[in-house]
């Protein structure tokens, strides 16, 4: 709808609907918030409980009898306190607060980017695991052989595992925002002329 107001009545005009529309937005976009919060809890509880799980069975170290063995729960053990050092804080922090359902969409893009670069670095992790393995075939001394084929091993199934947490987070949040912040976006628009407020509401 249009609306013509005199220049005195305009600040009016122009206040009152945008009251009505920020509650109404507020309301959206602290629902879309805690999802996004909620999300981004549920894959560090994921990261914690992988994390947690290397730096236990990471005591199979001193009950094996195999060097490889070893260096593959040695190099487990340390992945497990990088990544356990990585998602508890982030599980502790709180949920953001937003004045603006732009800056939720700026964050939210850049929440999807970091998440699929973090994909791609996994892959390359998944690479060099089998670049260490290949370094080990041609290895004379057995101890580095069993330190670069266990190291390897190690690095394929961390990789794989971040890639799996990665994507999954990235599509995920990728979902979310389709499903709710477009909607929140695209349901109002707010346009000023000269003379003239005009107000849409898309439904």
């Amino acid at each position: 709808m249009n609306l013509k107001t005199p220049n005195i009545l305009k600040v009016v005009a122009f206040s009152l609907p945008l009251v009505s529309l920020h509650a109404q937005d507020a309301i959206s976009l602290d629902d879309f918030t805690q999802k996004k919060h909620d999300l981004k809890n549920n894959g560090m509880i994921v990261l914690t409980t992988w994390a947690s799980a290397n730096i236990i069975s990471g005591a199979a170290y001193f009950s094996t009898k195999s060097p490889q063995e070893k260096y593959f729960y040695e190099m487990n053990c340390a992945w497990g306190i990088v990544n356990l050092a990585i998602a508890i804080p982030s599980l502790l922090s709180k949920k953001p607060l937003y004045k603006s359902k732009f800056k939720v969409l700026e964050d939210q893009r850049k929440k999807e980017k970091v998440f699929l670069i973090n994909a791609g670095l996994d892959l390359v992790y998944v690479a060099g695991g089998f670049a260490l393995k290949e370094v080990a075939k041609n290895q004379t001394d057995n101890d580095k052989k069993a330190m670069f084929s266990g190291f390897g091993n190690s690095v394929i199934l961390q990789g794989a595992a971040l890639f799996a947490l990665d994507i999954s987070m990235t599509t995920l949040h990728y979902r979310n925002h389709k499903k709710y912040l477009n909607k929140i976006i695209e349901n109002t628009e707010i346009g000023l002329g000269p003379n003239r407020l005009n107000l849409r509401i898309y439904f």
